[in-house]
């Protein structure tokens, strides 16, 4: 993929308490300073009347110009009363 990582993952339709949230960094201790490069809080479903998607979040920095890079799923529950 262009020397880009990547990650892929199932997104369920009917998870609509959930925000998943990919993130990049070249630090594994620095996640706090790490890149939201995707979040489906932004992004609507695009799966129809699947029950899941396939999402694929390419990182938007080339492997090749940095010593390190990491990428990671982030889930969590969202609290709407």
């Amino acid at each position: 993929m262009n020397n880009r990582l990547a990650i892929t993952f199932n997104r369920m339709k009917s998870a609509t308490d959930i925000v998943y949230e990919v993130q990049a960094t070249g630090d594994l201790f620095g996640w706090g300073n790490s890149a939201v490069v995707w979040s489906s809080a932004s992004t609507p479903y695009a799966g129809g009347n699947n029950s899941s998607e396939s999402v694929t979040v390419q990182d938007p920095v080339s492997a090749g110009s940095t010593n390190r890079r990491f990428m990671r799923l982030q889930v969590s529950r969202t609290t709407n009363f």
